[in-house]
């Protein structure tokens, strides 16, 4: 699964999706080899679910760094109000 990109992935689940979809249609019509092959394929489904995973906590973990980023930027570019001034009165 580490052998497709993730784009390539998704498209691969939407169309499973799709054809599991057409095949219920079907489900009556079924031999013992159509469901012993059905029943191969669907033994993919932890490791396509494992692949989701991981995909699912990159993002979450770039998610984290981009915030950790803002929040360092903003440290360093305060924002002050540039157009008010301080009067200092001699006494």
């Amino acid at each position: 699964m580490n052998i497709i990109s993730d784009e390539e992935l998704f498209i691969f689940i939407d169309e499973r999706g799709m054809i599991l979809e057409k095949m219920e249609l079907y489900r009556s019509e079924l031999t013992e080899q159509h469901k012993a092959q059905i029943a191969e394929l669907m033994n993919m489904d932890p490791i396509i679910l494992n692949r989701m995973d991981q995909i699912k906590q990159e993002a979450g973990q770039w998610l984290e760094r981009q915030g950790t980023i803002r929040n360092q930027q903003h440290a360093y570019h305060q924002h002050h109000v540039t157009d008010s001034f301080f009067v200092d009165r001699r006494k």
